[in-house]
């Protein structure tokens, strides 16, 4: 629905299923003796709930949405890897001058579902947890971009600025498995993950003929 010239708003509701989805075998135990893979079933069910502004000096969007996935697999249902209960993200493009531009662009996610995987015990092969039990933390990243452009000889040229992650939130990636300490004094056991990526600045320059 438009609200005046210039806003737009916009609000869905979705029920998604996919069969034949390949996935490692979620059973409980040893990660030994068991197939590669197994095929399963997803089901995801959500809404989705939107703001834009599309004309105007400053433009931008707000984005909210709330969803459950589940996967059904080798007589289990548990939650999906995409499963990812609130989302929230914005966009903000301000043209200060004719030449100069301003933009953010902000996403919050909750944490990613992961099965804990145990490789501490004494003998044992490494052990799967119940699939999906628990959830990485929360995710957050801000990026920011400053641009300028120019015109020579008839020709516009342009360099831009981006500082991507700029909160240099610790956000973390892929699951590396369980540290146990044993029971050792100063120790705490927690599970471990890989670091996501720390601030990144990016410059490019551009022509357009």
């Amino acid at each position: 629905r438009w609200l005046g010239e210039a806003w737009l708003a916009t609000a869905n509701l979705y029920r998604r299923r996919s069969d034949g989805y390949v996935l490692r075998d979620p059973r409980p135990g040893p990660l030994v003796g068991r197939p590669l893979f197994v095929t399963g079933t997803e089901r995801a069910t959500g809404v989705e709930l939107g703001l834009r502004k599309l004309a105007g000096r400053v433009t931008g969007s707000l984005g909210y949405t709330y969803g459950v996935a589940r996967t059904s697999a080798a007589g289990l249902t548990f939650p999906s890897s995409q499963d990812r209960r609130h989302t929230i993200d914005w966009t903000l493009l301000a043209r200060a001058t004719p030449s100069l531009q301003l933009g953010a662009a902000f996403t919050r996610a909750s944490g990613a579902p992961y099965t804990r995987v145990r490789d501490d015990l004494l003998d044992e092969p490494p052990t799967a947890e119940e699939p999906n039990a628990r959830r990485a933390p929360a995710y957050a990243s801000l990026d920011l971009l400053l641009d300028w452009s120019f015109v020579v000889s008839g020709h516009r040229w342009g360099t831009f600025l981006q500082l991507r992650n700029a909160l240099g939130r610790d956000n973390v990636s892929v699951y590396s498995g369980y540290n146990n300490c044993g029971g050792a004094q100063f120790c705490a056991s927690d599970d471990r993950f890989d670091p996501g990526l720390p601030r990144i600045p990016v410059i490019g320059f551009r022509a357009t003929f």
